[in-house]
């Protein structure tokens, strides 16, 4: 009978033995599976940033190429077309340092505020464009409204 209980024991001492080792081999399926989730996520934080970066800097090079075109425009211009022009140029001048601006929070974001950062940008970004759309169309009226008097 000591024996039986014995051999019992050792029995379920092995089980459990086996137990907690099947458990190790879990804990650290599950230590590596969180460091590859972990891994994944500041991979596509690092990718969604760099995306934003160069958005940021393509449109940062589209706000100078306007003003450079604007300047040259400037120098022809009747005294009420240079004064359009000049308000203009602020209003690009203004919208690059906002560019500026967001490249250096951008270097400053964490990954918890990204995604309010982002969206913000991607607003800022959008409302830029739309501004551009929004004077173009003034200006195509302006002329239309010039040849037609």
């Amino acid at each position: 009978m000591l024996l039986l209980r014995t051999m019992s024991m050792l029995c379920i001492s092995g089980m459990l033995l086996m137990g907690c080792n099947g458990n190790t081999d879990t804990s650290e399926n599950v230590e590596q599976e969180t460091e590859e989730a972990v891994s994944a996520a500041e991979a596509e934080f690092d990718e969604e940033r760099n995306e934003l970066r160069n958005n940021l800097q393509e449109m940062g090079n589209k706000i100078d190429r306007r003003i450079e075109h604007m300047e040259a425009e400037i120098e022809n211009a009747s005294a009420e077309a240079e004064a359009d022009i000049e308000e203009e140029l602020a209003e690009l001048r203004d919208e690059r340092a906002q560019i500026n601006q967001s490249l250096e929070d951008l270097e400053n974001a964490t990954e918890e505020e990204w995604q309010e950062f982002k969206k913000g940008t991607q607003e800022m970004l959008n409302d830029i464009e739309r501004g551009w759309e929004n004077m173009e169309a003034e200006m195509e009226e302006e002329v239309h409204e010039e040849v037609h008097d």
